[in-house]
Parts: C-alpha cells; sequence; structure tokens
C-alpha cells in the first residue's frame, strides 16, 4: 500500500488503501449511532467493513485477521495524580480467563463470534465480557483461535496470513490462569478479475457497571439485556442482524441532520458547503465520547480530557442541540437532572479560586467560599468522574455567573419548541421560578 486516504463523516470514518497492489481496500469504521434510534445507539457496539475489490486480470486470494486482547480484569490507573484531568493508563490484569467460539449461518453468510470472559474482582473496571465476529460470504474459508497467550499474537496472525485459516488446538504449557490471552478470527478466499466480496467485523464490550464516586449504577444497555450470561454474544447478534438497517440509515442521515435546503442559505462554494457539513456532523462525536448513559436516563457528557465535567451548562447550551435533534427524550431527561439540581440545597462550605484545596489560609473576602448548592442558583454541571454529584466544579463561585439561568432557561424553551412536549416544561417550571428569583 502506497497511500491511505482517510475521510470522517460522523458516526462514520473510512479508510482507501491505493497503490500497485492487485485487491483494492476499502475499509469503513461506523458505529449504530442513528437518530431516533435509542435502542440501537445505546448498544456497545462498532462495526469494521472491509470491501475488497480484484482490479487485476487475474484470480487473487486474501485473507483478513481480526485480533482482540481479553479486556476482562483490566482496570484504568489515573496518569497523573491530583491534577484535574481524565489521563488514565490501562492495567492489564488476568485471572482465569476464557473464550468461546460459536458459529451460525444466515442466507448466504457465515458468522464467526468469540465471547471472552474472565474473573474480575470486585469493583475492577473491566468486569464484564467481549465480543468479536466476522460474517462473511459462504464462498469464503471462516475460522477463528478462540484462546491463545497475547505474547503469541504476532506469530498467530503472521501464520493465519499465510495459510488463510486458524487451527483452534492451543498448547497452554504450563497454565496459571493469570497468563494475558487473545482471541482472533480469519477470512480467506479468492476473487476472480474484477469481483468485490464485504467481510464485516463487529465488536462488543459488555462491562456494564458504572462506579463514580458519588455514582453506582448500569449501563442504559442493561435495561435491554438484564441477564448478564451470554449478553456479550446476544448483544454481537442482534448487532449483526440490523447493521443492513445501521448502513442504510447512514447513507441518509446527513441529509436528514443537515440537508441540502440548509446549506444552500450559506453564502458558500460548494467546497465551502460540504466542509461546513463535515465540521458540523464531526462535532456529533461528542454525544459518544466518554459519555456516562445509564438505566436512570443519566445522560452525563464530559467537556472534554482536561476540563472533565459533565454537561457543563455556559458550553453545553451550545453542544446539545444535536441531542435535541437525534434524541430528544434524551434532551428532556437532562433538563430534568438539571431542573431537580437547581432545586437543591447543599450547605457544605467549599473554597474556590487558589484556595480551594486549603481549607486553613486566611481568605481576602467572602466570595472565596460559599456553600455548593443554593436553592435556585442555576448549576454549572451535573458532576465529573472524580465527583458525580451537581456542580463538582470549584474553581469559581458559579451562583455569581449571570448567564447559566437564562440558558437553562433557553434550553428547556428549545426543547418544548422542537419537540412540543409540555410535560417537561411542567416538570422544569418551579426550577425556572426559582432561577428568576
Amino acid at each position: 500500500c502506497e497511500q491511505i486516504d482517510y475521510s470522517a463523516l460522523y458516526p462514520v470514518a473510512k479508510q482507501q488503501f491505493s497503490g500497485q497492489q492487485a485487491i483494492q481496500v476499502s475499509k469503513y469504521h461506523y458505529s449504530p449511532v442513528i437518530p431516533n434510534h435509542e435502542d440501537w445507539a445505546a448498544l456497545p457496539v462498532s462495526y469494521t467493513r472491509v470491501v475488497l475489490h480484484n482490479t487485476s486480470d487475474q484470480r487473487q486470494s486474501f485473507s483478513l485477521v481480526r485480533c482482540l486482547e481479553n479486556l476482562s480484569g483490566f482496570q484504568a490507573i489515573k496518569q497523573r495524580p491530583g491534577v484535574q484531568d481524565a489521563a488514565c493508563s490501562l492495567v492489564r490484569a488476568a485471572n482465569a480467563q476464557q473464550a468461546h467460539a460459536t458459529s451460525w449461518q444466515t442466507e448466504g453468510k457465515h458468522h464467526y463470534a468469540i465471547e471472552m470472559s474472565g474473573k474480575a474482582s470486585p469493583g475492577v473496571d473491566f468486569d464484564g465480557q467481549s465480543c468479536i465476529s466476522v460474517s462473511a460470504p459462504t464462498q469464503c474459508c471462516v475460522s477463528a483461535k478462540p484462546y491463545f497467550y497475547s505474547d503469541t499474537s504476532a506469530q498467530q496472525i503472521a501464520g493465519a496470513l499465510a495459510s488463510g485459516r486458524f487451527a483452534q488446538a492451543v498448547d497452554r504449557g504450563i497454565y496459571s490462569g493469570r497468563e494475558l490471552s487473545s482471541s482472533a478470527l480469519c477470512v480467506s478466499g479468492e476473487l476472480a478479475p474484477g469481483e468485490s466480496v464485504e467481510i464485516l467485523f463487529s465488536l462488543v464490550l459488555d462491562f456494564p457497571h458504572i462506579q463514580l464516586p458519588s455514582l453506582s449504577s448500569q449501563k442504559k444497555y442493561r435495561q435491554f439485556y438484564p441477564e448478564s450470561k451470554g449478553r456479550a454474544l446476544a448483544i454481537c447478534m442482534r448487532a449483526i442482524e440490523i447493521e443492513p438497517q445501521v448502513q442504510a440509515a447512514l447513507a441518509t442521515v446527513n441529509q436528514q441532520l443537515m440537508p441540502d435546503t440548509c446549506l444552500d442559505t450559506l453564502p458558500m462554494s460548494t467546497s465551502g458547503k460540504a466542509e461546513t457539513r463535515t465540521l458540523a456532523l464531526n462535532t456529533l462525536s461528542f454525544l459518544a465520547e466518554a459519555t456516562v448513559w445509564d438505566e436512570q436516563d443519566r445522560f452525563l457528557v464530559r467537556e472534554c480530557a482536561d476540563y472533565p465535567f459533565f454537561n457543563s451548562l455556559d458550553v453545553y447550551f451550545y453542544g446539545s442541540f444535536s441531542l435535541l435533534q437525534c434524541f430528544p427524550r434524551l434532551d428532556g431527561a437532562v433538563m430534568r437532572h438539571f431542573s431537580q439540581a437547581v432545586l437543591a440545597e447543599n450547605n457544605i462550605v467549599r473554597r474556590h479560586h487558589e484556595y480551594v484545596g486549603l481549607p486553613h489560609a486566611d481568605l481576602p473576602n467572602s466570595k472565596t467560599e460559599g456553600p455548593r448548592a443554593v436553592r435556585g442558583a442555576v448549576i454549572h454541571d451535573l458532576g465529573s468522574p472524580f465527583d458525580a454529584k451537581p456542580d463538582a466544579y470549584d474553581w469559581h463561585n458559579v451562583k455569581e455567573w449571570k448567564d447559566l439561568a437564562p440558558k437553562y432557561i433557553l434550553m428547556v424553551y428549545r426543547h418544548f419548541q422542537h419537540s412540543k412536549d409540555q410535560a417537561i416544561v411542567e416538570a422544569c417550571w418551579p426550577a425556572i421560578e426559582e432561577s428568576l428569583k
């Protein structure tokens, strides 16, 4: 491969591999974040679709391998203790990791999936299962290596690419249960001159527990799949089932969210309009980046890695238009949570500015400390990964900020104008009244 062309229009990223090779390769990465399909968007699923096209005048062979390390038992450790950011490193751990392969057929296609699990200590971040799968036409050869030691990954992959298949047997040698393991899938076949083939890989990360300071909950998808046994495989099979509908919806979502009629009102060139659409649609990625969405419909969007507050109202006001357009019911749930926080009281005194963390320092004035929550004062945020209670931000006394109350009220009004849901207005009205006092 001589060149890789990359393009992204969320939630799809495309890689085009160009060069002198006989088989041209296109790869698409996407997830089922489809407007008004909460049941799809909640799934911990991603897809990778590979399209191979034989441009030569001779038959050509191909082999593809997908490999994943078993994540069960892994833990995230904060990289910079005491610093307000979300930078973490992954600590690999293993305890009785295991894997199981399942295969089935639908019309014209082979499907092969591998479930990976293990014993995890209580409170570990990666306490659950993962699953990888491949779907390929029946004329392809599909094989799996459910379990092998991770430190042999390079040899396993090289062997499968060379031979076009995996042997399932594995020699564990002296086994303790503390070995890091991986799983892999292989697809191989031949393409006639001018022939193309599509291969679909799917990934499921079923780690349902939400453990944050002051918040212990379960992720939203658990509402649809309450039983833990076999859940990763069940989600994987559902993901494969809906993928044609997801792919069809993705073909029209650009026009749905930003139609040409809207772009045509802008005094721009054709290329400028295309760039505007790309910029606007790629901002949708904030919906899924480090987001908490639990069974109680807490929808907590982290602003960014080094300012890790959930739904920071002063800027969330601008960024949340996409949530309203794509998932209006969730937007209403966020408004309800803000209204509850606005009406709450918390008399715990906090210090602000450089006096944060200095409880015994002399204060220059009364503005450098105050209660955490005052009834009617619109809050800055709905928490952070380090303090999941509302108004985790303490550097400034946000009770004095003048833009939060009008932005909150405008967001409720905006929601009503879009959804005509009067119940949200009624639920938020007491908080609106209090914020105006």
